[in-house]
């Protein structure tokens, strides 16, 4: 019996390698189509191109709810990419950069932040590339497209600044008073009268008494 069982165990075992799997880091790739669904098309900083390989975004629940951030990539940017179970079948996309992955096109993060470098270190800020952007501070959110202002809500002060003209599609309810031209409107006479021009002008509140 103790033979056999030094017969069988002196016996080296031997796999042959899958061809699927293979040893790698976490690599870097340049993105080169965009594709439904949060999948995108990929060449490796070595040639390899890789398609509908998914990207991070925000989610989705079972009741077609969607959550958190969603952003599209670009072409050309450059991307991280880990390959699950260490298999060339299985990419996904685990970091997205700001940066181009082409040399030639790298001075964009330069002349972004030259864009907003007076910027405070606390701020958080979503751009959209067709030029506005929503600014968040310490108790200030701002909208904003480039560097015009549309819209402060200032959370210390409790102030809501609006720059441009405003349209009203329901009912305004006011539970307090109404300053115009800094004068005091009192609610009751506000919310049964049509104030016209804006403040600044001639145009004279309504009689609190009409």
């Amino acid at each position: 019996m103790k033979n056999i069982f030094n017969h069988y165990h002196s016996k080296k075992i031997s796999f042959e390698k899958n061809p699927i799997f293979f040893n790698t880091f976490p690599v870097f790739a340049e993105v080169i189509k965009i594709k439904k669904n949060f999948k995108a098309d990929i060449r490796l900083f070595s040639g390899e191109i890789f398609e509908d390989v998914p990207y991070p975004s925000g989610y989705v629940d079972k009741n077609n709810k969607a959550h958190g951030r969603f952003a599209e990539l670009q072409v050309g940017q450059k991307v991280l990419v880990l390959f699950v179970n260490n298999s060339f079948m299985n990419p996904v996309i685990v970091a997205i950069y700001p940066h181009y992955a082409n040399k030639k096109d790298r001075n964009n993060i330069e002349s972004f932040n030259h864009e907003i470098k007076n910027n405070s270190e606390k701020l958080y800020i979503d751009f959209h590339k067709s030029g506005y952007q929503i600014e968040y501070n310490e108790n200030k959110i701002e909208i904003k497209k480039n560097t015009e202002k549309y819209l402060t809500i200032d959370l210390e002060n409790y102030e809501i600044i609006f720059y441009k003209k405003i349209i009203i599609k329901d009912q305004l309810i006011v539970n307090k008073e109404i300053t115009w031209n800094n004068e005091n409107i009192p609610t009751k006479a506000s919310t049964h009268t049509h104030i016209s021009g804006s403040p600044g002008t001639n145009t004279s509140p309504p009689n609190p008494g009409s």
